[in-house]
């Protein structure tokens, strides 16, 4: 049984949808090496263990074939390496141990990253030991993971106003939820022994996140006649109506970056500085920002509530934690988000 189904079609394109699919020699040939090297390294278990785990493994590898079929095809060259083909083990083992299919989508997705790795890089060891830590670890922790990289590390691209960030950040906010309200502080303390996150003495909380990474978004208006960094800018693409009132003006540009590109465009890159500081200090109060988040939808408040009494606000994922939050906001969108974790370990 495949846990994930995701159909594609098109004319140049092979559909898979089944738990034994005919992927070619090559595919066959990978899940002979898997399951060859998983009964080799097996065979002391009893005889219904081993039975048990020999599924499980057998219904492991081919979730991971599916996968990689789907995302990286052309990394099966890659698993007659020996160092992939530990990993492979050290995945397959963890799942023949419970059966948790939760586990097994996470452990899944993080080998087809590493599939794809052939250099021994930061990439494929934080990898390969997110392989291994993933499996000491609970759905709660999990979503922990995953909550701390929605706030702190993922940057959305191509927002036109709030609406639409706050609808893109509730799709990944909302199958976390229930897990986040389960936080507990000794998750927190079990994640930071793991290697997974670090604790702080600082805090940053979830408006002063937006604040940072989209300034744009939360302006309170600027007045161009007042103020004379950008009195005359009127008119220009670089000043949009204000996102919330239409009678007053804002920067046209979600971010920072966004507005350096269009400063440098229009030749006015020497004035960057004093542009981009007008820019954060017109921004709404964190008060504000948190009561706007949380009208947006009933789930909100609590998850909000749960993350703030939780520690997480300290916490900042290393490496090895984002691998894991990664591969598991995967598996609670169903595949939509699909970012490669690259942009966030290199």
């Amino acid at each position: 049984m495949t846990w994930r189904q995701r159909q594609r079609g098109g004319d140049d394109s092979t559909n898979i949808q089944a738990q034994v699919a005919n992927f070619g020699i090559s595919y066959v040939d990978a899940k002979n090496i898997a399951m060859d090297v998983f009964s080799d390294n097996f065979l002391k278990l009893a005889q219904e263990a081993h039975r048990i785990a020999f599924e499980r493994a057998e219904e492991f590898i081919a979730n991971y074939l599916h996968e990689l079929h789907e995302r990286k095809p052309e990394a099966i060259e890659n698993i007659q390496d020996p160092g992939l083909q530990s990993d492979i083990l050290e995945a397959q083992s963890g799942f023949a141990k419970t059966g948790d299919e939760d586990l097994g989508e996470v452990l899944v997705d993080i080998l087809v990253d590493r599939s794809s790795r052939s250099d021994r890089n930061i990439t494929s060891l934080s990898l390969s030991e997110a392989l291994r830590v993933s499996q000491k670890l609970t759905n709660t922790q999990f979503a922990a993971l995953s909550c701390i990289f929605v706030f702190k590390q993922l940057k959305m691209l191509n927002l036109a106003n709030q609406h639409q960030f706050y609808g893109r950040l509730l799709e990944y906010l909302r199958p976390l939820g229930e897990n986040i309200r389960a936080v507990t502080l000794s998750d927190v303390q079990y994640l930071a022994g793991l290697g997974c996150v670090t604790i702080s003495i600082g805090s940053t909380s979830i408006p002063e996140c937006f604040r940072r990474e989209y300034p744009g978004l939360f302006s309170r208006g600027l007045d161009l006649e007042q103020n004379p960094v950008i009195k005359g800018l009127e008119g220009t693409p670089l000043i949009t109506n204000n996102l919330r009132n239409p009678n007053s003006w804002q920067f046209n540009a979600v971010d920072e970056a966004t507005l350096i590109r269009t400063l440098e465009g229009l030749g006015l890159a020497e004035r960057k500085d004093e542009i981009v500081g007008v820019m954060k200090a017109n921004l709404m109060t964190e008060e504000e920002i948190l009561a706007e988040f949380q009208g947006v939808d009933a789930v909100v408040e609590p998850l909000v509530g749960a993350y703030n009494g939780s520690q997480l606000p300290n916490c900042l994922n290393t490496a090895i934690g984002t691998a894991i939050a990664h591969a598991n906001l995967r598996r609670v969108t169903n595949g939509s988000f699909d970012s490669d974790v690259g942009i966030w370990i290199s």
